[in-house]
């Protein structure tokens, strides 16, 4: 039968397989008298948004007239492929009131037949992938577009039940997706709070100025031969680049790992030291809690015994903007480690950073928990979606 693993018991039915043309209707409004200047594009994270909050910079064309013009609750897709979304992404306009989007964009509008936000709900699951795969092109791709005409795309099938097992399906998701806002809500605002928290302690008198190479040991990290086997094969020790270096203080693993072998060839790096990016992606920062090593894109601060390694993490992190206004402005921004270590910071008397660690790490403690908590509601909304949408 065609039904749902997971269900509400009063439905029953099976889902009709039914043409998307059936509930939508395509939207090919241009916006020729120029009534929205707000430019959209399609965030697989953050839905349609301001084309300046995604890119900071308008990458549209000035003239803007060609532009499929959109209202609040209508749906666009973006058949470009993105991490996650292998065959593009399909969000709603729910931030604004009206805006613009590409002409490249197949763009539509819910009918009474269908619910929008089941639509949106089920538009976020992978259940309408093999559909699209089927009328794509196969390997056909211009400049990273999957290559799907307009009418193949609204004759796409999908399994859709009736409206008032939509509505209860939707009501109860987006019930779930509040929970996620509220729980994003409470950890950003611990985060604030935090940074505040930061600057006050921070912004005492009793500090002295010191050279983040005076703190102890500087390390660059290195990258050992990928050709040689040896170094990387069933290895178990941390090799950490900057990919590894999340939004959590601590790094206990990673998704690359050195052999005895590879750790020869590369940088040593003892437990506790405080990583921080220096190319690239400059100013993240973490702190190894196991012995290891890490890429040349990598500088590893490794403190003497007057410093609290805690302390000397949070005290980076108050530095990441200051980093990147000093790291230039070529293709690749970079900041060597003749730069970093010349880089002058307060420090407190060394019974101060305990104080100061003990108060930061009760907060970051709690942020990493409720973070766990977070991606709890993520993975159970994940599981219900692959099992609730046929």
């Amino acid at each position: 039968m065609n039904v749902p693993k997971l269900r509400f018991k009063e439905f029953n039915d099976e889902w009709c397989y039914q043409s998307l043309s059936k509930y939508v209707n395509r939207i090919t409004t241009k916006n020729k008298n120029n009534e929205s200047n707000l430019v959209l594009t399609i965030s697989a994270q953050y839905g349609l948004v301001d084309q300046t909050f995604f890119f900071n910079r308008s990458v549209s064309s000035s003239n803007l007239t060609g532009y499929y013009l959109l209202n609040n609750g209508d749906f666009a897709y973006n058949k470009s492929y993105s991490n996650g979304y292998p065959w593009g992404a399909i969000k709603r306009l729910n931030k604004y009131n009206q805006g613009v989007v590409s002409s490249l964009y197949i763009c539509f509008k819910t009918n009474n037949l269908i619910d929008s936000n089941f639509l949106e709900q089920y538009f976020e699951t992978n259940k309408w992938y093999q559909q699209i795969s089927e009328v794509s092109v196969e390997g056909a791709r211009n400049h990273g577009l999957l290559n799907i005409a307009v009418n193949d795309f609204f004759n796409t099938k999908h399994y859709i039940p009736s409206i008032k097992e939509q509505e209860k399906i939707s009501k109860f998701l987006l019930l779930l997706d509040k929970k996620i806002e509220l729980q994003t809500k409470k950890i950003e605002d611990l985060k604030l709070f935090k940074l505040y928290l930061q600057n006050k302690l921070y912004n005492a008198n009793d500090t002295k100025d010191v050279l983040i190479k005076d703190l102890g040991e500087i390390v660059t990290g290195t990258t050992p031969s990928k050709s040689e086997n040896k170094y990387w094969d069933n290895g178990n020790i941390l090799w950490i680049t900057p990919t590894d270096i999340c939004e959590n203080r601590d790094i206990n693993d990673c998704s690359c790992k050195l052999t005895e072998s590879g750790l020869a060839k590369g940088r040593f790096i003892p437990k506790n030291s405080i990583l921080v990016t220096c190319i690239a992606s400059i100013g993240k920062n973490a702190i190894i809690k196991e012995d290891g090593s890490c890429n040349q894109q990598i500088n590893a601060i490794i403190p003497s015994k007057d410093y609290n390694y805690n302390y000397i993490y949070y005290t980076i992190e108050n530095l990441s903007n200051y980093m990147k206004s000093i790291a230039g402005t070529s293709a690749t921004a970079i900041i060597n480690k003749e730069q970093f270590g010349n880089i002058s910071i307060k420090i407190h008397k060394r019974e101060v950073q305990d104080k100061i660690s003990k108060i930061l790490n009760a907060f970051e403690t709690k942020i990493i928990q409720e973070g766990f908590k977070y991606k709890k509601l993520q993975n159970l909304k994940k599981g219900l979606m692959q099992n609730m949408f046929v």
